[in-house]
Parts: C-alpha cells; sequence; structure tokens
C-alpha cells in the first residue's frame, strides 16, 4: 500500500540532511509511526535508508517495514506543509524455495494487510493530515 498525504506535523530538520542523500526527509514521521505501532503490539526500528526512514517490524525470515520520505513534485503548498509517501513492504531475507514462497505467501499477504489496516488507521485519525491518494497493491516481494 502507497499513501500520500500532506501535512504541517512533521517539518523537514536540517540535521536530516547530513546524514544521507539531500532534501530527503522522514525520520519525524517515522518515529512518530513507530511510537504508534507500538500500540499494535509493535517493536519498532527507525533505520534511516538512501530513500528515506524505514520503520521496520520484523526482520526474518522477511522483511516487514513501512518506508516513510517526502516527496518534492514542484508543486506550491501552502506555507509549512509537506507532501509526505508512506508505503508498506515486504521483502524475502536470503533463500526462499519457490514451495516455501508459495507456503508463505498466504502469511505475507496476512501481515502486510495487517500493516495497511493499522497505517491507514493512524494516518486517518491524525486530523492535521489529509491524504490524497491511497494505492492498495499488497507489496509482497
Amino acid at each position: 500500500m502507497e499513501v500520500i498525504f500532506i501535512t504541517d506535523m512533521f517539518q523537514p530538520a536540517e540535521e536530516e540532511n547530513i546524514h544521507h542523500n539531500t532534501g530527503i526527509f522522514g525520520n519525524k514521521l517515522a518515529n512518530w509511526i513507530a511510537g504508534k505501532l507500538v500500540n499494535y503490539n509493535y517493536k519498532p526500528k527507525v533505520i534511516q535508508q538512501d530513500w528515506g526512514w524505514q520503520v521496520l517490524l520484523e526482520e526474518k525470515p522477511y522483511l516487514l517495514y513501512i518506508g516513510c520520505h517526502n516527496l518534492w513534485d514542484g508543486e506550491d503548498l501552502d506555507a509549512g506543509f509537506v507532501k509526505w509517501r508512506c508505503f508498506t513492504k515486504i521483502e524475502e531475507t536470503g533463500f526462499l524455495t519457490k514451495l516455501r514462497k508459495n507456503i508463505l505467501f498466504s502469511e505475507f499477504e496476512k501481515k502486510i494487510g495487517r500493516v495497511d489496516f493499522y497505517l491507514k488507521n493512524i494516518l486517518f485519525s491524525e486530523n492535521r493530515i489529509k491524504v490524497i491518494t491511497i494505492e492498495n497493491d499488497m507489496s509482497v516481494h
């Protein structure tokens, strides 16, 4: 699932610009989401990536996470508002045989479906977030 939204809640911090790619932000957003996911019995870890910030929920035998980053698309947004993208993803780690991958696929679907549901609840419960688009693609890779 991918959600694109605007808000004034997570202003880009200049110190984020130093660490990885210039102009890629999302630390405040990722930490906010991680804090909310504790209420759903996760123990998330926030990890900086070259594309933004990863809220890691599970590591083995697959990676289950929410990705967060800002979008700069040239649109003039009202002062103080930033456009953000969050996406959910589950990825294999290591070698999984085709048979095992087929068996795990239904488990993958359930897990990512649950995270999609929680992420929507988190974002929709905050009245300072205006959702622009939601695409449901069940990102299982």
